[in-house]
Order: structure tokens, then sequence, then C-alpha cells
């Protein structure tokens, strides 16, 4: 049975939505938790963030347990955060809330991630490790990835437990939320490497407190 104090997508803001938007739901799996839901974001607003973005990015890395960045190869990814007062940003922070009915105020700064060719991130838990920096906002509890656009058969996001493979499709959303047991947590998952082709994505970070650090 799901916990009760996890981010989750709301069925009635859900049925809403897809009465309303283009949004509609795809897929919804219950260990983990997972919801696939199709047009989260419009194709010109995926291409617009896009444009703006991917020649912005630098490489990515790990927050260590001295909070500093480490970049290994268990990631191979360029990325960013979206400017905290992009247009586009507002519009999916308030999307995410209505979805979820989680605070806006409860997620970290959306970051933006570009794969290219041989792109990657081998599996991998999204809490918090012991060590790392959480703050007065608390643990991680939840996972928002929007696929920004297609790709041909590769890249997708998967899925150790029960072996999903989530493939990006333009304007989709991801949500997926976690308690943070290694022994009891489902939600082990990894992105398949992107062979010819690129792969960008945006990714929010739920939190269990408010006043982000």
């Amino acid at each position: 049975m799901p916990a009760t104090n996890l981010p989750r997508i709301s069925n009635e803001a859900l049925r809403q939505l897809q009465r309303e938007t283009q949004m509609q739901l795809r897929m919804y799996l219950p260990d983990p938790e997972v919801w696939v839901i199709d047009g989260f974001l419009s194709d010109a607003e995926a291409d617009a963030l896009v444009a703006k973005y991917k020649k912005r990015t630098s490489v990515m890395g790990y927050v260590g347990s001295d909070g500093e960045v480490v970049v290994t190869d268990k990631r191979k990814a360029m990325g960013l955060h979206l400017d905290p007062d992009d247009e586009l940003d507002i519009v999916i922070n308030d999307r995410f809330e209505q979805l979820t009915l989680w605070s806006k105020y409860k997620t970290e700064p959306t970051s933006f991630v570009h794969y290219n060719k041989g792109g990657y991130i081998l599996p991998h838990f999204d809490f918090l490790g012991k060590g790392q920096h959480k703050g007065a906002s608390g643990q991680r509890v939840g996972t928002g990835v929007v696929y920004l656009n297609d790709t041909e058969g590769e890249g997708d996001t998967y899925f150790t437990h029960n072996g999903l493979r989530v493939y990006p499709k333009k304007g989709s959303l991801l949500f997926f939320n976690y308690t943070d047991d290694h022994t009891t947590s489902t939600s082990k998952h990894g992105s398949r490497e992107v062979v010819d082709d690129e792969k960008f994505v945006l990714v929010k970070w739920f939190r269990e407190g408010f006043n982000f650090e």
C-alpha cells in the first residue's frame, strides 16, 4: 500500500486537466508508484526550453557528503537550473502544484538536462544519502521528469525493480515517489545511453518540507 505522506498525482486534478487541456494519463503502476502523463508541456513549450538552454549547460556531477559536486562516470550529461524568472518555469511549477497538490515551495529548482550522443545515467536512487545536505527542506520524496524531445527507441528511463522502460515523448511527464530506505525502495532507476540522437529533459525533485535551501 502506498505511503500517505508522499507527493502523488491527484486523481481529481488529473481528471479536470484531462478535460481542460491536452494532458492524458498513459500509465499508472503501484510499485514503484509511477505515473506517465502525455501533454504536460506543449510541443511549442518544449521546443522553446531546448532552444533557450541547450547551449548554456555544463557537465553534471553528484553532490558529495562534503557538499562539493563530484563528477564521476556514473552519469554522462550536461545541465543547469532554469532561470528563476523564466515565465515557462513559473508555468511548470504551477502545473506540478496543481497536479500533485504539493506546494511548489517544497521543490528544488527545475533542472534542464542535456544528454549528447553517448549520454546516460547508471541506476541510482534519487533520495539523498547519508551525509548529503538536506537542510530545512528535508529529504527528497518525489521526482518529475519532463521529456522535451522524442528519441527513436533509445534513451529510455528504466526501473530495475520491475523492468519498466519509459521512452522519451516530447511534452510527456514521468512522475514517481519514494522513501529513503535502500532495503525497501523500488524506485532505483537509470537513463539508458543515447546512441544516435540527443535527449533533453527537465527534472523536478520534491522535498518533505518548505524553505528549500
